[in-house]
């Protein structure tokens, strides 16, 4: 399920590139990419929280919260350094 919600994803942006101006249908498939990316999110998540064993699920659990804070701030910073030019 995983595979193919990255697959759709990856080829409605390539479909999205090819389309090349702003156009009406660009937008469906803006939202269609975004859908795509929120299910993998979620999907995402759960062999994560399965491969643990019930004893050790409040370690994997703050190990899974730090790193998903982590990638929230990593998002922000690598934009701002793109737009900016500094690296």
């Amino acid at each position: 399920m995983i595979i193919c919600v990255l697959w759709s994803t990856g080829i409605v942006m390539v479909m999205l590139f090819v389309l090349g101006e702003p156009k009406p249908v660009g937008l469906l498939f803006w939202v269609i990419a975004s859908l795509g990316g929120a299910i993998v999110d979620v999907l995402g998540n759960i062999p994560f929280m399965r491969m643990d064993e019930s004893r050790e699920r409040s370690e994997m659990t703050m190990i899974f919260s730090t790193w998903r804070e982590g990638s929230q701030l990593l998002t922000p910073l690598l934009v701002s350094l793109i737009r900016s030019g500094d690296w």
